[in-house]
């Protein structure tokens, strides 16, 4: 079983609570590369596609080595 495959419930769980979306990614040099998203049921956001590369500095993914990462506050559910 890959991480994505354990990761999928759970981040759909996130999403649902939420109301909103959970995506990961993986650094690649100075980009993030999205590798699964999940959204709640309201059908509102749209996802990146899955090997979407965006620059760090425009993600909205927080890398775990990160200080937005670290805060209390990244880590809190928001509805945009």
């Amino acid at each position: 079983m890959n991480v994505r495959q354990v990761a999928r419930p759970l981040m759909k769980e996130l999403a649902d609570y939420c109301n909103g979306s959970v995506s990961m990614g993986v650094r690649d040099r100075l980009n993030m590369v999205y590798v699964e998203s999940s959204r709640s049921g309201n059908g509102i956001t749209t996802l990146p596609d899955i090997g979407t590369a965006v620059p760090i500095s425009q993600s909205v993914i927080a890398a775990p080595s990160s200080p937005r990462a670290r805060r209390p506050s990244a880590r809190r559910c928001s509805i945009r």
